[in-house]
């Protein structure tokens, strides 16, 4: 069965809040970097921690979501909002 447009919406609604709940994650990240200074290897294992975590948050978000079928605007979604911003 093919979704309709307002299925295809609430899921890119879906995909925005992903993608928005990952980036408010890697903002308290920084935050207590900022509280508590960290070496460089310390920032690094917790980045990768953080991108490891956030790549098996979104994978399961996405295959939830879309019953496993890959939808685009939700990876696009998701790396436009967690871009960095600087």
């Amino acid at each position: 069965m093919i979704p309709g447009i307002g299925a295809e919406a609430g899921i890119f609604l879906y995909a925005a809040l992903a993608g928005v709940e990952a980036a408010a994650a890697y903002h308290v990240l920084v935050c207590f970097r900022k509280l508590v200074p960290h070496s460089g290897w310390a920032v690094s294992l917790e980045d990768f921690i953080y991108w490891l975590a956030a790549s098996i948050y979104i994978f399961r978000k996405m295959y939830d979501t879309t019953y496993g079928s890959i939808r685009w605007f939700f990876a696009v979604s998701y790396t436009h909002l967690t871009l960095p911003t600087t």
